[in-house]
Protein backbone atom coordinates (compact mmCIF):
# COMPACT_ATOMS: atom_id res chain seq x y z
CA UNK A 1 0.00 0.00 0.00
CA UNK A 2 2.84 2.76 0.81
CA UNK A 3 4.21 1.45 -2.67
CA UNK A 4 1.28 2.37 -4.37
CA UNK A 5 0.54 5.79 -2.63
CA UNK A 6 4.58 6.68 -3.70
CA UNK A 7 3.89 5.95 -6.82
CA UNK A 8 0.61 7.87 -6.96
CA UNK A 9 2.22 10.84 -5.78
CA UNK A 10 4.51 10.38 -8.60
CA UNK A 11 1.91 10.17 -11.65
CA UNK A 12 -0.06 12.86 -9.51
CA UNK A 13 2.79 15.17 -9.08
CA UNK A 14 1.26 15.43 -5.57
CA UNK A 15 3.53 18.31 -3.21
CA UNK A 16 1.46 16.25 0.17
CA UNK A 17 0.62 13.30 1.68
CA UNK A 18 -0.64 12.78 5.08
CA UNK A 19 0.32 16.48 5.68
CA UNK A 20 4.06 16.19 4.69
CA UNK A 21 5.79 16.41 1.69
CA UNK A 22 5.65 13.36 -0.82
CA UNK A 23 8.27 11.68 -1.20
CA UNK A 24 8.87 13.24 -4.72
CA UNK A 25 8.42 16.03 -3.59
CA UNK A 26 11.06 15.89 -1.00
CA UNK A 27 13.41 13.81 -2.79
CA UNK A 28 12.93 14.18 -6.33
CA UNK A 29 11.14 11.46 -9.21
CA UNK A 30 13.65 9.20 -9.51
CA UNK A 31 14.59 8.46 -5.77
CA UNK A 32 10.71 7.90 -4.96
CA UNK A 33 10.55 5.74 -7.63
CA UNK A 34 13.01 3.40 -6.89
CA UNK A 35 11.98 3.77 -3.27
CA UNK A 36 8.29 2.57 -4.35
CA UNK A 37 9.87 -0.07 -5.74
CA UNK A 38 11.72 -1.20 -2.67
CA UNK A 39 8.32 -1.15 -1.45
CA UNK A 40 7.07 -3.64 -3.49
CA UNK A 41 10.06 -5.60 -3.21
CA UNK A 42 9.93 -5.38 0.69
CA UNK A 43 6.18 -6.51 0.80
CA UNK A 44 6.92 -9.89 -1.30
CA UNK A 45 9.53 -10.22 0.83
CA UNK A 46 7.35 -10.34 4.07
CA UNK A 47 4.98 -12.10 2.74
CA UNK A 48 7.21 -15.20 1.53
CA UNK A 49 8.33 -15.17 5.14
CA UNK A 50 5.07 -16.48 6.19
CA UNK A 51 4.67 -18.93 3.58
CA UNK A 52 5.28 -22.83 5.68
CA UNK A 53 2.61 -24.76 3.27
CA UNK A 54 2.34 -26.18 -0.44
CA UNK A 55 -1.23 -24.48 0.10
CA UNK A 56 0.34 -21.53 1.42
CA UNK A 57 2.41 -21.00 -2.17
CA UNK A 58 -1.08 -20.75 -3.64
CA UNK A 59 -1.17 -17.48 -2.40
CA UNK A 60 2.14 -16.35 -3.98
CA UNK A 61 0.80 -16.57 -7.41
CA UNK A 62 -2.50 -14.37 -5.81
CA UNK A 63 -0.34 -11.91 -4.48
CA UNK A 64 1.72 -11.46 -7.71
CA UNK A 65 -1.38 -11.04 -9.99
CA UNK A 66 -2.40 -8.36 -7.11
CA UNK A 67 0.47 -6.17 -7.68
CA UNK A 68 -0.06 -6.83 -11.54
CA UNK A 69 -3.61 -5.59 -10.98
CA UNK A 70 -2.53 -2.58 -9.10
CA UNK A 71 0.18 -1.38 -11.71
CA UNK A 72 -2.59 -1.53 -14.49
CA UNK A 73 -4.80 0.16 -12.41
CA UNK A 74 -2.52 3.14 -12.12
CA UNK A 75 -1.91 3.19 -15.76
CA UNK A 76 -6.04 3.34 -15.77
CA UNK A 77 -5.69 6.58 -13.77
CA UNK A 78 -3.21 8.23 -17.26
CA UNK A 79 -5.81 8.03 -19.20
CA UNK A 80 -7.41 10.69 -19.05
CA UNK A 81 -10.31 10.25 -22.17
CA UNK A 82 -13.61 10.78 -20.51
CA UNK A 83 -15.93 8.24 -21.93
CA UNK A 84 -19.23 9.49 -23.79
CA UNK A 85 -21.27 7.86 -21.57
CA UNK A 86 -22.51 7.81 -17.95
CA UNK A 87 -22.38 3.99 -17.73
CA UNK A 88 -19.07 3.93 -19.55
CA UNK A 89 -17.79 6.21 -16.99
CA UNK A 90 -18.78 4.45 -14.24
CA UNK A 91 -17.60 1.05 -15.25
CA UNK A 92 -14.10 2.36 -15.93
CA UNK A 93 -13.99 4.02 -12.86
CA UNK A 94 -14.92 0.97 -11.10
CA UNK A 95 -12.41 -0.64 -13.28
CA UNK A 96 -9.84 1.49 -11.82
CA UNK A 97 -10.53 1.56 -8.40
CA UNK A 98 -10.86 -2.13 -8.29
CA UNK A 99 -7.43 -2.67 -9.58
CA UNK A 100 -5.30 -0.21 -7.64
CA UNK A 101 -6.82 0.07 -4.48
CA UNK A 102 -10.07 -2.85 -4.01
CA UNK A 103 -7.89 -5.81 -5.15
CA UNK A 104 -4.96 -4.53 -2.11
CA UNK A 105 -8.05 -5.19 0.20
CA UNK A 106 -9.34 -7.99 -1.03
CA UNK A 107 -5.60 -9.66 -1.08
CA UNK A 108 -5.15 -8.73 2.43
CA UNK A 109 -8.56 -10.18 4.16
CA UNK A 110 -8.21 -13.46 1.92
CA UNK A 111 -4.93 -14.56 2.58
CA UNK A 112 -5.02 -13.17 6.08
CA UNK A 113 -8.01 -15.88 6.42
CA UNK A 114 -5.73 -18.75 4.84
CA UNK A 115 -2.44 -17.83 6.54
CA UNK A 116 -3.76 -18.29 9.61
CA UNK A 117 -5.18 -21.81 8.75
CA UNK A 118 -8.77 -21.10 7.91
CA UNK A 119 -11.19 -22.88 5.39
CA UNK A 120 -11.19 -21.53 1.69
CA UNK A 121 -14.92 -20.69 1.55
CA UNK A 122 -14.10 -18.34 4.64
CA UNK A 123 -11.23 -16.95 2.79
CA UNK A 124 -13.40 -16.30 -0.12
CA UNK A 125 -16.10 -14.31 1.82
CA UNK A 126 -13.33 -12.63 3.97
CA UNK A 127 -12.02 -11.23 0.16
CA UNK A 128 -15.24 -10.47 -0.76
CA UNK A 129 -15.51 -7.88 2.39
CA UNK A 130 -12.05 -6.48 1.85
CA UNK A 131 -13.15 -6.01 -1.99
CA UNK A 132 -15.99 -3.81 -0.87
CA UNK A 133 -14.07 -2.31 2.15
CA UNK A 134 -11.34 -1.16 -0.91
CA UNK A 135 -14.24 0.22 -2.56
CA UNK A 136 -15.94 2.24 -0.12
CA UNK A 137 -12.61 3.91 1.05
CA UNK A 138 -11.38 4.92 -2.59
CA UNK A 139 -14.78 6.45 -2.81
CA UNK A 140 -14.94 8.53 0.20
CA UNK A 141 -11.01 8.81 -0.50
CA UNK A 142 -12.83 10.79 -3.11
CA UNK A 143 -15.44 12.47 -1.81
CA UNK A 144 -12.74 13.70 1.15
CA UNK A 145 -10.90 15.20 -1.48
CA UNK A 146 -13.41 17.79 -1.94
CA UNK A 147 -15.18 18.15 1.35
CA UNK A 148 -11.96 18.09 3.29
CA UNK A 149 -10.21 21.03 4.32
CA UNK A 150 -6.59 21.07 3.05
CA UNK A 151 -5.31 21.22 6.92
CA UNK A 152 -6.60 18.19 8.03
CA UNK A 153 -6.81 15.75 4.42
CA UNK A 154 -3.42 16.27 4.77
CA UNK A 155 -2.97 17.15 0.97
CA UNK A 156 -4.18 19.30 -1.62
CA UNK A 157 -7.79 20.17 -1.83
CA UNK A 158 -9.70 19.39 -5.13
CA UNK A 159 -6.41 17.81 -6.58
CA UNK A 160 -8.54 14.94 -8.45
CA UNK A 161 -10.32 18.18 -9.87
CA UNK A 162 -7.30 20.08 -10.88
CA UNK A 163 -5.77 17.35 -12.33
CA UNK A 164 -8.61 16.47 -14.74
CA UNK A 165 -8.88 13.25 -12.99
CA UNK A 166 -11.78 10.92 -12.90
CA UNK A 167 -13.73 10.36 -9.76
CA UNK A 168 -16.88 9.47 -8.65
CA UNK A 169 -17.85 12.92 -7.11
CA UNK A 170 -16.70 14.36 -10.44
CA UNK A 171 -18.70 11.98 -12.83
CA UNK A 172 -21.68 12.82 -11.04
CA UNK A 173 -20.85 16.50 -11.14
CA UNK A 174 -20.61 16.46 -14.90
CA UNK A 175 -23.73 14.61 -15.62
CA UNK A 176 -25.31 17.48 -13.09
CA UNK A 177 -23.92 20.37 -14.27
CA UNK A 178 -23.13 19.33 -18.37
CA UNK A 179 -20.40 19.44 -20.21
CA UNK A 180 -19.65 22.71 -20.80
CA UNK A 181 -19.32 23.82 -17.20
CA UNK A 182 -15.90 24.00 -16.44
CA UNK A 183 -15.77 20.73 -14.48
CA UNK A 184 -16.50 19.07 -17.97
CA UNK A 185 -13.84 21.09 -19.88
CA UNK A 186 -11.62 20.22 -16.70
CA UNK A 187 -12.06 16.55 -17.53
CA UNK A 188 -11.58 16.93 -20.88
CA UNK A 189 -8.58 18.21 -20.90
CA UNK A 190 -9.77 21.37 -22.43
CA UNK A 191 -8.83 23.66 -19.31
CA UNK A 192 -6.98 23.86 -16.13
CA UNK A 193 -8.61 24.57 -13.31
CA UNK A 194 -6.35 26.67 -10.51
CA UNK A 195 -6.69 29.55 -8.34
CA UNK A 196 -10.13 30.92 -7.94
CA UNK A 197 -11.27 29.13 -11.11
CA UNK A 198 -10.56 25.80 -9.26
CA UNK A 199 -12.60 26.85 -5.75
CA UNK A 200 -15.76 28.35 -7.84
CA UNK A 201 -15.50 24.56 -9.64
CA UNK A 202 -15.11 22.72 -6.05
CA UNK A 203 -18.09 24.67 -4.60
CA UNK A 204 -20.47 24.12 -7.85
CA UNK A 205 -19.16 20.61 -7.29
CA UNK A 206 -20.81 20.67 -3.73
CA UNK A 207 -23.13 22.39 -4.28
CA UNK A 208 -24.78 20.17 -6.97
CA UNK A 209 -25.69 17.28 -5.27
CA UNK A 210 -22.69 15.31 -7.36
CA UNK A 211 -20.73 14.12 -2.94
CA UNK A 212 -24.23 12.98 -1.70
CA UNK A 213 -24.32 10.84 -4.13
CA UNK A 214 -20.63 9.72 -4.53
CA UNK A 215 -21.19 9.41 -0.24
CA UNK A 216 -24.73 6.92 -1.33
CA UNK A 217 -22.39 4.44 -3.05
CA UNK A 218 -19.70 4.03 -0.67
CA UNK A 219 -22.08 3.56 1.79
CA UNK A 220 -23.39 0.71 0.06
CA UNK A 221 -20.12 -0.42 -0.43
CA UNK A 222 -19.09 -0.85 3.33
CA UNK A 223 -23.01 -2.39 3.96
CA UNK A 224 -21.93 -4.89 1.75
CA UNK A 225 -18.65 -5.94 3.13
CA UNK A 226 -20.86 -6.01 6.60
CA UNK A 227 -23.31 -8.80 4.81
CA UNK A 228 -20.10 -10.37 4.01
CA UNK A 229 -19.17 -10.65 7.61
CA UNK A 230 -22.25 -11.93 8.59
CA UNK A 231 -21.28 -15.67 7.94
CA UNK A 232 -18.32 -15.21 10.49
CA UNK A 233 -19.22 -16.27 13.84
CA UNK A 234 -18.90 -13.45 16.35
CA UNK A 235 -16.27 -12.35 17.98
CA UNK A 236 -13.98 -9.57 19.22
CA UNK A 237 -12.33 -9.50 15.60
CA UNK A 238 -15.48 -9.71 13.64
CA UNK A 239 -16.64 -6.42 15.44
CA UNK A 240 -13.19 -4.86 14.81
CA UNK A 241 -14.01 -5.08 11.63
CA UNK A 242 -17.43 -4.36 11.76
CA UNK A 243 -15.98 -1.07 12.84
CA UNK A 244 -13.22 -0.26 10.41
CA UNK A 245 -16.16 -0.48 7.78
CA UNK A 246 -18.55 1.89 9.53
CA UNK A 247 -15.36 4.02 10.36
CA UNK A 248 -14.17 4.22 6.71
CA UNK A 249 -17.71 6.02 5.79
CA UNK A 250 -18.34 7.67 9.21
CA UNK A 251 -14.56 9.08 10.17
CA UNK A 252 -14.85 12.51 11.12
CA UNK A 253 -14.58 15.53 8.78
CA UNK A 254 -11.89 18.10 9.11
CA UNK A 255 -10.79 17.11 12.78
CA UNK A 256 -13.90 17.14 14.03
CA UNK A 257 -14.93 14.31 16.61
Amino acid sequence: HVATLIHDDIVDDAPLRRGVPSVSAARGIKTALLVGDLQFVQALRGFAQAVETERDMSLVRMVLDTAFDICRGELDELDRTLPTDMDSALSRYYQTIDRKTAELFRLACHAGVELAGGRLRDARRAGYFGRSLGRAFQIMDDVLDIVEYEGSAGKEAGIDLAQGRLSLPLLYALQRLGAEHEIGRALKGELHLSGDALQRSIDDLRDCGAIDMAYSHARREAHQALFYLKGFTPSAYRTALQDLALYVIDRPLNGQL
